[in-house]
Order: structure tokens, then sequence, then C-alpha cells
């Protein structure tokens, strides 16, 4: 499926304006760390030529907390600016379409579908700054915050290397000027005495986030506008024009390669609306509404206008026929007009790949792929699903799915001290003692413990078969694995201190 000409020009002016607001908040922000590099130069006016000690570091830190939240501040009411312009130009697409339709075939419908979209921008810019699409559920002023804190505390620690140094405080502002002016070039002595403070990670975090959002309240608006009209049919992936060479050239393909080649019967690159992948951070790619032709809109618009009955347009007025009219908002359902395979449905059939995209991460693709995610389930956050029976399921599919996963070179350490043990025979190779642990992670009946104690920064779960036991962190690599000297009920009732009995396998897979 591929656009005409006249709507394909709709696309491509908003798009092009779309990469405009990326130009124009990468100066500005850029603007806003140059107003804060003078700030804090200031502060140092008439103490130029004394020396660095606590006290002063104690004031100073002062002073820069406050100039870090007007800096919040600016850097938040410039992204909001932004992020509003995105989804006006993104809506704007559907708006211009219904206003192209209407003038080219004599039809007054600009007015009435403006109504219904006209909603559009101010919820995509709410989802955006209150973090509602992201799996995180952190909002624009969160983001923010974090990445001020990782400023304050890069000073902080800067400040006390100067004083370690004794440095003067003029030699200090030079440094803080190289740190937070964008403009301003790093010495080799700079590097010298503040090794691990990336200069260009500040400005950079600000700038990445700005443009992350941005694009995504683009994608968000273009999204959620084309759910609303009855004749966008797909959403388009198209590969940016810089992706070879941003990409491919020097890391190979990534996920959007994957997203521009996926076909389901729409078209190569085309998705449900509701089903199409949210851009990663920076992403430069394209995605637009498809349409039929124009010409077959118009006509159909037409007949159902003189009032021929359309099961689809008559499905949509349904739902927003309240809004269409005039007469106020309508929370209507985008997909009671459309032909809408189910989640469940349309998940299976995709790659692997693709599902852990659309589930946002391999945490919630291991639950799917154990048949214990719910379709209801499929886009809450990962931090509403995490608890003790999910996160030991994850650990299982992990392993069961891509292998046994080891620190490096703690397999052989293992496979030796086993032997020296006399757990396993002298004879056996790394394969064999793995494939014992396997056994223990494949049998239904294996019993399955928590284990956490203060001292851990990280809970393990424990498997046995009554003869063996294998640990393994929650991050899925494997701590040890043995059959105990005192015995399997011994160890775990006895020796160690912090374990919870959970289930059997096959129990943890049932359903509450």
């Amino acid at each position: 499926m591929r656009n005409n000409n006249e709507y394909q020009e709709l696309i491509n002016k908003a798009r092009n304006n779309h990469l405009k607001l990326f130009k124009s908040s990468y100066k500005e922000i850029r603007d806003i760390y140059k107003d804060a590099s003078k700030e804090l130069k200031i502060k140092y006016v008439g103490t130029k030529k004394r020396s660095l000690t606590e006290r002063f570091a104690k004031d100073y830190m002062k002073a820069v907390d406050n100039q870090l939240k007007e800096m919040r501040t600016q850097i938040f009411l410039s992204d909001k600016k932004f992020i509003k312009k995105a989804t006006e130009l993104a809506n704007q697409i559907q708006l211009s379409f219904f206003n192209m339709i209407g003038k080219k075939y004599g039809m007054d419908i600009d007015r009435t579908f403006r109504t219904v979209l006209s909603r559009v921008p101010e919820e995509a810019v709410a989802e955006i700054m209150n973090g509602l699409m992201y799996h995180d559920n952190k909002g624009l002023s969160e983001r923010i915050w974090i990445d001020a804190e990782l400023m304050k505390k890069d000073i902080a620690y800067m400040l006390q290397k100067a004083i370690a140094e004794k440095k003067s405080v003029e030699e200090f502002a030079k440094d803080i000027q190289m740190y937070v002016n964008p403009d301003a070039r790093i010495t080799w002595e700079w590097n010298k005495v503040y090794p691990g403070v990336g200069k260009r990670k500040i400005e950079y975090n600000a700038q990445r986030l700005a443009r992350t959002s941005i694009n995504h309240a683009f994608f968000l608006s273009n999204v959620r506008s084309s759910e609303i009209n009855p004749f966008v049919e797909a959403m388009h992936w198209e590969l940016s024009s810089s992706h070879y060479s941003r990409q491919v050239l020097p890391f190979g393909e990534d996920e959007c390669d994957v997203y521009a080649n996926h076909d389901e019967g729409l078209g190569k690159g085309n998705f449900p609306i509701d089903k199409t992948p949210l851009p990663h951070p920076q992403c430069l790619c394209s995605q637009w509404p498809v349409i039929p032709d124009m010409e077959e809109i118009g006509t159909e618009l037409r007949k159902w206008l003189d009032g021929e009955s359309n099961p689809t347009l008559d499905a949509w007025y349904k739902e927003f026929g309240k809004e269409f009219a005039g007469g106020g908002k309508q929370d209507g359902n985008p997909y009671a007009f459309r032909k809408r395979e189910s989640a469940s449905d349309w998940l299976k059939r995709q790659s692997r790949d693709m599902q852990m995209s659309f589930l946002g991460g391999k945490k919630k693709w291991y639950l799917y792929n154990a048949g214990v995610l719910q379709e209801k389930d499929f886009l809450k956050p990962w931090k509403e699903l995490k608890n003790d029976k999910n996160s030991a399921i994850i650990v299982l599919e992990r392993i069961l799915t891509d292998g046994l996963k080891w620190k490096k070179g703690k397999l052989e350490q293992h496979v030796n001290k086993r032997i020296r043990k006399g757990h396993i025979p002298e004879n056996w190779t790394k394969k064999e003692y793995q494939s014992r642990i396997m056994e223990i992670m494949q049998n239904k009946s294996s019993d399955v413990f928590l284990y956490y104690n203060e001292g851990f920064n990280q809970k393990y779960f424990i498997f046995g078969d009554k003869e063996w036991i294998s640990i393994i962190g929650e991050n899925g690599v494997i701590d040890t694995a043995y059959p105990p000297d005192k015995g399997y009920n011994y160890y775990l009732n006895k020796q160690l201190t912090g374990i919870k009995f959970m289930s059997t396998i096959e129990e943890l897979y049932k359903n509450d």
C-alpha cells in the first residue's frame, strides 16, 4: 500500500517541519547551558585569588542547586513547547486530509472532522508529559530532574578533586566553564584532574531527551489521529535516508530494519495502527498513515453523507457521531469501526524481535513465551508485573530458551571444583555438567525456593530435584550447582538462612 502524491505531500510537509523542531530545540537547549555557565562563573566574582576550601565548596553548591533548579525549569518549558508543536504537526496531516477531500469533492467536512480531531494534540501532550506511554511511567519533569542530579553530582565531585589538587577559585571557575558551556573545549589537563566526568554527557542527555520527546510526541499524535480517521488502513515504517550511514554501516542493522521489512499482508513495512512500534530514542525514521485512493475515498464519503449506508462509516459515526455533529467530547473506541484482530492473535504471528518490541522488553517477553502473560497485561509496565513468581519464571525461561549463562571463566572453575569435591565424575566435561543443571530446570517436579538476605544486592532462586540444587541470580546468571554434602533437605532447611519455599516448577506456571 502506497499513498497518492497529494496525501504524501501532506505527510512530507509535516515530517519536514517536525525535523525543523529538532534544530530549534537543539539551539535553545545549548543557549540554556551557555547562560547557566555564565551564571555559575559569576558566583566567583571577588573570590578569584582565594584557594578552594570546604567552606567555599559548601556555599558554592548552594548556588549550583539554585542554578540547576532554574535550568530544569527552562529545559522543561522548552521541551513542553516543542512537544506541543510536534503533536499539532502530526495531527495536521489528518486535518489537512479532510480539508483537501472537502475542497476536491465539494463537501463541507473539514469543520466536522476537525471537532473530532481537535483533542488529539492535548491528550498526546499529556501522555508524554506524564510518562503514560513509557514502561517506567517516568514523565518529562522526572527525566529532566534525573539529568540535573547527575550534573550536580559531577560538580560536587569536581569540587572535591579541585580541593585535593589545591586549585585556586579562578582555576576551578575555568574548569566549570569547560564542563557546562557546550562551546568550551576540554583540555588534556582537565581530563587528567577529573577522570570519568564526561563533559558532553550533561548536554547530550538533555538534547537526547528533547529529541526523543519531540519524536514520540509526533509519533503518538500521528497514531492517535490516524486511529480516528476511518480511512487510514495501516501505519507505514520508512527508514530515514541517513539510517544506513548512521546505523547500519558502523553498527549493523537494528530494530528499525526489522520494522521496515515487516510484512503481515498489509504491505512491506506496514502495521495495524495500534501495533505500530514506538521509535527508539533519537530515531529519525518516519511513520506515516496509509490510505486508499483519494478518488475512492471521495466517492465513498459523498455517498455516505448523501444517506447511503456504509458499514465502516456507520460504525465510526456510532462511536464519534456526537463530536462529528459538534455535540461535545465523546470517548469513542477507534477500533469499534475496524475489523480488529485481537492483540493475542496478532502477537502469535510475529517474530520474536517484534514480540519483544511490542511488549516492551525481554522480561515481559519471557512471561509471554511461558504462556503466563495475559492480553490485559501486554501494555503494562514491568514494575506493575514484577513479583517473585514472575521473576522466577523469567529466570527459568531465560535458561530454557537461551541456555545457561555464567560469569566469564566461572563455568570452568565450577567444573574443576565439583570434580575436586567428588560431586561429579572426573571425566565430566563442561557439557555434561551443564546437562545435569538443565535436567533440574526441565523437571516440572523440581522445587523452587527464593533465597535472599540483606548482604545480597539481588535475589536468588534455588531450583532442586531432591538431589541437586542450582542457585541462579535474578539476573539469570548461574551462581553454582551441586549435590549438597549433608543432603538436600538439611541444606535447604537448616544450613541456609533467608530461604523461602515457593512451589514446584509446574505449580509456578499456573495462573492464580
